[in-house]
């Protein structure tokens, strides 16, 4: 009798851990493209080869409209069931020798890096998925509108597995998660639709990854 109540215990366990493995975790974080045109990026030689990063420690200290901006991404993607890596607590756990910090000591000399702190910050958050958020306020006299561009990047591979954009319907909000949400909402079931399915093909198929070699300069 203890030998099939301890099979039912591990049999019942296990799917609870294969349902709990069914959503992937994601990230969202402010593109490239939205940090460098507002200021937030780092330049670093990498091993002869001028690089520029987002300066995410930096955005999210200073810009409360990012704040504002992946929170509401947050809440959109929790509402559909997937859990969550909240970046700027990520950022704010990385210690005096992480990728950032590195970073800014290897722009005043010493040897140069050959692994990128943006890697480096999203080894740390195991993330599946990177949701890259970028985002344009648009003045129609009294009215406003936000453009969007949504993009799902599995973060083993780099790849893009899902996007979304568009522009939302003016109004006379001026708020950012109120044009963000707008904006978005429409276009939320096609996209955590097309999440869901490439991670259902990983969790089926297995993970295609990148492979790097990094050495010291």
């Amino acid at each position: 009798m203890k030998k099939y109540l301890v099979l039912l215990l591990t049999l019942m366990l296990t799917g609870a851990m294969y349902s709990q493995a069914k959503k992937p975790t994601l990230m969202v974080l402010p593109s490239d493209n939205w940090c460098i045109t507002n200021g937030y990026y780092l330049e670093f030689d990498n091993q002869g080869i001028k690089e520029v990063v987002p300066d995410y420690r930096k955005a999210f200290q200073q810009s409360s409209e990012l704040l504002l901006a992946i929170s509401k991404i947050n809440g959109l993607m929790a509402d559909k069931g997937f859990p969550l890596k909240n970046a700027e607590s990520v950022i704010k756990n990385i210690n005096s020798t992480s990728a950032l910090d590195n970073l800014r000591s290897s722009k005043d000399g010493g040897s140069a890096i050959a692994e990128s702190p943006v890697d480096q910050l999203l080894n740390q958050a195991k993330a599946d998925i990177i949701l890259q958020l970028t985002w344009n306020v648009n003045s129609m006299g009294p009215k406003k509108s936000l453009t969007f561009n949504l993009q799902g990047l599995d973060s083993y591979s780099n790849k893009q597995i899902a996007t979304a954009a568009g522009t939302g319907t003016p109004t006379f909000s001026s708020e950012i998660p109120v044009l963000l949400e707008e904006a978005v909402l429409s276009f939320m079931d096609p996209f955590t639709n097309s999440l869901q399915a490439h991670f259902d093909d990983l969790f089926k198929n297995g993970r295609e990854v990148s492979l790097r070699i990094k050495k010291m300069g």
